[in-house]
């Protein structure tokens, strides 16, 4: 019997912090870090052309609409995150181009 996951798939937010100068003047490189990984399950565009509002009177085409459960953290526009298939492969590094809350299920398009 199979039993199908609801939330197959995981991504990563992405965060960097910005590169500083100490006190004694020596620079020191900003640090890209993830978040702990969030369960979702992403499903292709399928080259339909569709697009999603991302303000003063502009669309964008998304790759992927990300479904996620209702207790994830919100995810701003333009934030970094990296997306994984269900065996733990990296299929790419995407910024967020919406996100809504919903009564089931919060929704990411990237």
């Amino acid at each position: 019997m199979c039993i199908v996951s609801f939330r197959p798939h995981y991504l990563r937010v992405l965060v960097f912090s910005q590169g500083y100068y100490d006190s004694a003047g020596t620079w020191h490189e900003g640090v890209e870090t993830a978040s702990r990984d969030i369960a979702c399950r992403y499903e292709p565009n399928g080259g339909k052309a569709r697009v999603v509002p991302i303000g003063e009177g502009k669309n964008a085409e998304y790759s992927y609409t990300v479904y996620l459960n209702t207790d994830c953290p919100e995810i701003p526009f333009g934030t970094r995150l990296e997306l994984f298939d269900q065996n733990h492969e990296s299929i790419g590094i995407y910024s967020s181009l919406g996100f809504h809350r919903g009564q089931l299920d919060a929704k990411l398009w990237v």
